[in-house]
């Protein structure tokens, strides 16, 4: 053979060989160089972080350069209970009536507020407009916040709450058994107790798991009388993880979509999704999921697609079946518009803002954080949006310094509400 064309051959060999390695393992190196990006900035993030928290006390927050007035106000000092026997997680939900913030406590007592145009003045003032219903009432004999808990979302349609609990139950046999169902009642700030039925309910409840943060879900209005609800998976063990994740019998894993007569399936193959949010103008579905070790994602939400979970993950633990795969569409399921990896900002809200509150974020995705890990937590994060091509971009990360539990955008008022959870506060950041 030419010499000079062997080393041409073993150099094209080469070449093959790692365009395959890599292709196999390129989460792995991806990994290691945001490890290694992660190291090298870490002390500039954090003196970001610091300036951030500094003007947050003078009541300032920046978006893009641009100056916002933000203001926070304890809970408790509004007129909020807290219990001193519970970690209050998840400490409540959000949504607006009337101009008014309507807040489910963690115990399930409703509470109203003041005008939002009075908030923005910087008086939070807080009224129970009712006690906590018998199917939300917390047991004082259980210390395990997530399951003790059972208030997962709120949500306001017209004059109607409806509130999605996660159904926690001590039954005979010693064992706490988890489902869904939601709420409903008529709001009435003259009444000491909002009288609330069930919506929605199923016979299916599972007992055989140990992370209540799995457990409940999200509720939107979308339209005709229609309503989406996410359901968890339980963290359910394997095999009847995948078994019931897959099934359209049963609700772990799912949307379903709802009405005053009927439910059905709606998507499947969902570990456990945080925030579902609707845009009307472009009838899309947005939807923000928490992934395991990496791969929380951001999903559009489609009738009859699976989207994935447990099979396919773009989180580096996931199940340890025989050959996990991180791809989606190749096996079947719909790809995410959107995941964080190698490390997960654990989002919990997701909402659409648009140029009205700045001139920078038309078709803006906004989602808010919990935790997270490597300081990607405790933050909104903006996304811009394409609505021809259907394609997600992460333009920025804002941090605010605390798990925001839930987040709400009005575009009337221009302002956005966030309940933040270890504070136990509310915040508003407007113009």
């Amino acid at each position: 053979m030419n010499k000079k064309i062997t080393p041409l051959i073993v150099l094209f060999v080469g070449i093959i060989i790692g365009f395959f390695f890599y292709s196999k393992k390129a989460h792995i190196i991806t990994n290691i160089f945001e490890e290694l990006k992660f190291n090298l900035s870490k002390e500039e993030i954090l003196v970001k972080n610091q300036k951030i928290e500094e003007n947050l006390k003078k009541g300032i927050y920046k978006f893009n350069n641009k100056n916002y007035s933000y203001k926070e106000f304890s809970l408790e000092e509004s007129g909020f209970k807290f219990s001193k026997d519970l970690d209050a997680k998840p400490i409540g939900y959000l949504d607006v009536h009337n101009n008014r913030i309507i807040l489910v406590a963690y115990d399930g007592t409703i509470y109203s507020s003041n005008k939002i145009e009075e908030i923005k003045n910087g008086k939070l003032i807080l009224n129970k407009i009712s006690e906590p219903d018998s199917n939300l009432r917390i047991d004082p004999n259980d210390e395990m916040s997530y399951r003790n808990i059972k208030i997962r979302d709120i949500l306001i349609n017209n004059d109607t709450v409806y509130i999605v609990s996660n159904r926690s139950q001590l039954k005979d046999d010693g064992n706490y058994y988890g489902s869904i169902e939601v709420l409903k009642g008529e709001i009435k700030y003259d009444k000491e107790k909002i009288k609330l039925s069930k919506f929605f309910y199923t016979d299916e409840e599972f007992y055989k798991f140990d992370d209540w943060s799995h457990t409940g879900g999200r509720l939107i209005n979308i339209e005709n009388g229609n309503f989406l609800l996410s359901v968890a998976d339980f963290k359910l063990e394997y095999p009847e993880l995948v078994e019931k994740v897959s099934s359209n019998q049963s609700i772990a894993g799912k949307t379903i979509l709802i009405n005053e007569d009927n439910h059905e399936v709606f998507s499947k193959g969902h570990r456990n999704i945080q925030g579902l949010f609707y845009d009307k103008n472009n009838q899309v579905i947005f939807s923000s999921e928490h992934g395991p070790t990496g791969g929380d994602e951001i999903n559009i939400i489609s009738r009859g697609e699976n989207y994935g979970w447990p099979k396919s993950s773009y989180g580096t633990l996931g199940y340890e079946f025989e050959g996990h795969p991180r791809k989606h569409k190749k096996y079947g399921f719909k790809e995410p518009l959107y995941y964080w990896w190698p490390y997960n900002c654990a989002p919990s809200e997701i909402t659409m803002v648009n140029k009205d509150f700045n001139s920078n974020w038309n078709n803006s995705i906004l989602v808010s954080c919990l935790s997270g890990n490597h300081l990607n937590g405790q933050s909104l994060v903006r996304f811009a949006f394409d609505k021809k091509n259907f394609q997600l971009s992460r333009k920025e990360q804002f941090y605010i310094g605390d798990r925001i539990r839930d987040l709400k955008y009005l575009e009337k008022n221009k302002v956005l509400i966030l309940l933040l959870e270890s504070k136990k506060s509310l915040a508003l950041i407007f113009e």
